[in-house]
């Protein structure tokens, strides 16, 4: 059991959760939840009931535990050379088993996904499942091992993680709300705020996942070159990668800057964004530019990923 938690990541399995939590309680439901979850009106209810957003958020777990365990599966050879004493499948745990837990998890979390699409007339979460499924697989045999490729790949779907968690509720909300009746904790307008709101998290997400993936691709050079992938640093080489993440960078810090002061923030507020979030970011590019070695590009990985938890965390500030 031990090795199989390791197999399937379960600290970003609690991230998954964490984020998908966030953008529904504070980003769509910011304006009329109280701090412990529930609804400040009786007038006022989420499309999805709490329970069937718990499972959402398990069957995501589900697909991204899946995922971990086909890339493992896949990577047997890489791993030896770039993370030896990391590698599990074929290990400790035998490549038949791995192979049936990938599958179990994915049939579980797209039986979810069914019975949430038939409950609410949502197709999202069918359609995430399964786009992601596919894309994780095909990530995991071949798209990784390609230039850009798997990087987008990845990117986009940690991006449609938290675009998942709006599409759940705010196209009906959206829809039964076009007119807010006199009472209602809320307006219109609000709700927008938080569709808007939503979108900017999801682009968050996938700009700093690209940047991360990329750095580890830095990282795991070695082991890539000698089962012959085509990732960036190998097409490229190490000093225009380098470059790239800096542009990446700059192209995560612009709009940031933009939207920080164009809603004149509160002091506190500022504080938050500058520390937890820019200065991570920079320091992530920092080293990246500055180092040449894998635990140096493994640190810049780290503080990306910092970065991009203290993001989620902004939304506890939004409303």
């Amino acid at each position: 059991m031990f090795h199989f938690l390791r197999l399937i990541r379960p600290l970003n399995l609690l991230i998954i959760a964490f984020t998908m939590y966030m953008m529904r309680y504070f980003v769509v439901g910011g304006k009329w939840m109280d701090w412990q979850g529930n609804e400040t009106s009786d007038l006022f209810c989420f499309t999805m009931t709490h329970f069937d957003f718990f499972l959402l958020v398990i069957s995501t777990m589900s697909v991204a535990g899946a995922g971990y365990i086909i890339n493992d599966y896949f990577d047997i050879r890489i791993d030896r050379i770039n993370k030896p004493e990391k590698v599990i499948v074929g290990k400790y745990i035998k490549k038949r088993v791995a192979m049936l837990w990938h599958t179990l998890l994915n049939f579980f979390a797209i039986g979810i996904a069914v019975y949430l699409t038939f409950k609410y007339y949502n197709f999202w979460p069918l359609i995430f499942h399964l786009s992601t499924t596919l894309g994780l697989w095909m990530y995991s045999l071949s798209l990784k091992r390609q230039f850009l490729s798997g990087n987008l790949t990845i990117s986009l779907m940690a991006g449609m993680v938290v675009l998942l968690s709006g599409l759940a509720d705010l196209p009906d909300m959206m829809l039964r709300y076009q007119e807010v009746p006199e009472g209602y904790p809320f307006t219109l307008e609000q709700l927008s705020f938080s569709w808007k709101a939503i979108w900017v998290f999801t682009g968050f997400a996938f700009l700093t996942t690209l940047i991360r993936e990329v750095q580890k691709d830095l990282a795991d050079v070695k082991g890539d070159e000698a089962q012959k992938c085509k990732t960036v640093p190998i097409v490229w080489g190490i000093p225009k990668t380098k470059k790239l993440v800096i542009a990446l960078v700059v192209l995560l810090l612009v709009p940031l800057f933009l939207i920080v002061f164009s809603l004149q923030l509160e002091l506190y507020r500022l504080i938050f964004i500058s520390f937890a979030v820019i200065v991570p970011i920079l320091y992530s590019g920092f080293l990246t530019s500055s180092t040449n070695d894998r635990n140096g590009f493994l640190g810049a990985a780290k503080w990306m990923k910092f970065a991009m938890f203290a993001g989620v965390l902004y939304s506890l500030f939004l409303f």
